[in-house]
């Protein structure tokens, strides 16, 4: 590869405000808002909602800590659907088979006991 046909990479001055650093941090610590209230993904729409307009920055990160956080309750519901569904599923339907093969039993032992007792009369 020529490097006359790369073009350099510019290198930007990015300034951002304390302000807008802890706007942008807190947009992403509010995944640990999901073990207290149980929803990760009101708290970085509402700073994105909030702050869009005054900082480039709080914007972009909001928008990257709601993307994350959505990403990870979408992976959460298919993994708690796979890991929990299937053996719960697997449970049911063998329950269902035992009380159906301890119902026939019953009833086999039910047809003995009453064919007992008229054979005994």
């Amino acid at each position: 590869m020529d490097s006359e046909k790369v073009p350099p990479v510019k290198s930007a001055e990015f300034s951002f405000s304390d302000d807008d650093r802890t706007w942008g941090m807190l947009a992403h610590l509010s995944y640990f808002l999901t073990f207290v209230i149980g929803v990760s993904c009101v708290a970085p729409l509402v700073i994105w909602v909030i702050k869009k307009d005054t900082s480039e920055f709080i914007e972009d990160q909001a928008k990257e800590a709601l993307n994350f956080q959505l990403s990870a309750f979408i992976v959460s519901l298919v993994l708690a659907a796979t890991v929990c569904g299937i053996p719960l599923i697997l449970v049911v339907c063998l329950s269902c088979r035992l009380c159906t093969a301890s119902k026939a039993a019953w009833r086999r032992t039910e047809a003995s006991i009453i064919d007992t007792l008229t054979l005994s009369e």
